[in-house]
């Protein structure tokens, strides 16, 4: 009943806190100026309070999950976009620092770990000693240790644009699609693909390389042990069908499983989220023998899956 919609929003662990951010004036007193703001919902308390950011306009917004820290993608008007962090106990904001704040045209906010202790960040640049804003900027990936404040390469100079990105509870494992073909050795053929970097060991690993088809990165379990991936690649699900099928990636043996049905596609979605432990997936579709009390027809359901 607040008009203009809320444009992100992220739940605590427990459900107790909810974030979101709205251009909304109104949700609590003496707010008229139609900015993008931070909110904190308190479901045990039933309370709403606005989080102070100055200026800001706040977009993606995410939370711990203990909610001790939010972080968000914050500009100024007329500014470039900047990742910041804010302390719920001291209302105090943030700004994770640039990688490199000569050659960088923004910063963005991919994925932050439950834990609160990573950031995935996105880092655009215009290569140095090119046409500056005629020249198409390439697109770095770095994990942004809170802590320490220190950054980790990921990927660096993508030229295409990065899809779906997804990091672990811990924010050991960062997973992340691309059509960039040079973020593995061989991988030539152009097709957007699924990586995961480990942040232990330092390594990324293309895991649906060579397919000839895209494949898309959909979710990863919390502690990090499942992938769940759309693609209509013949090599992953072992059909030709137009459609593609939902697949779980288990990251420790490297073993792709079918999760949908044969032409899930034709009446499926890739709305799909998958339970902290990897065990259970929840996906929307319109399969109407998929289930055997699936009596509506063609309209769309929520299928939960053992996967355990």
């Amino acid at each position: 009943g607040y008009g203009p919609q809320a444009f992100s929003m992220d739940a605590s662990t427990s459900g107790r806190f909810l974030a979101f951010a709205t251009s909304s004036d109104g949700i609590v007193a003496h707010d008229t100026d139609g900015r993008d703001d931070l909110f904190l919902f308190d479901e045990k308390t039933d309370s709403v309070k606005l989080i102070p950011v100055g200026s800001l306009y706040v977009r993606d917004v995410q939370i711990s999950g203990d909610a001790a820290t939010f972080a968000f993608n914050g500009a100024q008007v007329g500014t470039v976009n900047r990742i910041y962090l804010v302390d719920r106990v001291t209302n105090t904001a943030t700004f994770v620092a640039e990688v490199d704040a000569l050659a960088s045209t923004g910063q963005t906010m991919r994925a932050f770990s439950d834990d609160g202790s990573t950031v995935v960040v996105q880092n655009a640049e215009i290569p140095a000693g090119t046409g500056g804003a005629t020249t198409l900027p390439t697109s770095d990936l770095y994990l942004y240790d809170v802590d320490s404040q220190s950054f980790t390469a990921i990927a660096t100079g993508i030229r295409t644009s990065i899809g779906k990105t997804a990091i672990s509870d811990d924010g050991r494992f960062t997973a992340f699609a691309s059509a960039a073909p040079d973020i593995t050795p061989g991988d030539t053929d152009d097709a957007q693909d699924v990586f995961i970097f480990d942040r232990t060991t330092g390594e990324t690993t293309n895991i649906s390389e060579m397919t000839g088809h895209s494949v898309d990165l959909i979710d990863m379990a919390g502690d990090g042990s499942t992938l769940l991936v759309y693609t209509a690649a013949p090599k992953l699900t072992g059909a030709g069908n137009q459609y593609g099928e939902i697949l779980s990636y288990d990251i420790a043996t490297g073993i792709f499983t079918q999760v949908t049905p044969e032409g899930w596609g034709a009446g499926g979605s890739r709305q799909a989220s998958l339970s902290d432990d990897g065990n259970t997936a929840a996906l929307s579709g319109r399969e109407p023998d998929w289930s055997p009390i699936d009596l509506n027809g063609l309209y769309t359901d929520i299928h939960v899956l053992n996967l355990g």
